[in-house]
C-alpha cells in the first residue's frame, strides 16, 4: 500500500487482527469507512454481531466485498445482515461468469 498507494497510506489506519474481537475495542462512530474484503465468509455464526459491531464504529459507511454461495465457509446473505442493523445497500455487484473469465463479468444493480 505504501508503494502503490502512497496518499491513501498517509492518511489510512489499516488494523489486522481477530475481526470479531478487534472491532468490539473500537469507540462508536470512530471511522468514516469500515472495509472488510473476503473476510466476513470466514467467520462463524456464533459471531454475527460482528454485523451490528462494523456499523456502530462507523459514522458513514460499510463496504464489503464478499462471496454469497454455497461455496465459502460460512454462507450468508449479506444484504440482510447489514439491513438488520439499519443499513442500506447503494450497489449490489454479482459475478456471472467462470473464475478465469477477464474482463470480470457480473450484473450489477443500483438500489
Amino acid at each position: 500500500m505504501k508503494t502503490t498507494f502512497p496518499q491513501m497510506y498517509g492518511v489510512s489506519t489499516v488494523i489486522v487482527g481477530d475481526a470479531p474481537e478487534v472491532v468490539k475495542g473500537f469507540d462508536t462512530s470512530k471511522f468514516d469507512l469500515v472495509f472488510c474484503h473476503s473476510v466476513l465468509v470466514s467467520i462463524p455464526p456464533k459471531y454475527n454481531y460482528i454485523f451490528g459491531e462494523m456499523v456502530r464504529v462507523s459514522n458513514k459507511f460499510v463496504f464489503t466485498l464478499e462471496t454469497e454461495s454455497a461455496c465459502t465457509a460460512y454462507p450468508r446473505n449479506f444484504k440482510k445482515m447489514f439491513e438488520k442493523q439499519g443499513m442500506k445497500m447503494a450497489i449490489s455487484k454479482v459475478f456471472t461468469g467462470g473464475c478465469l473469465s477477464l474482463p470480470i463479468p457480473f450484473t450489477e444493480e443500483y438500489i
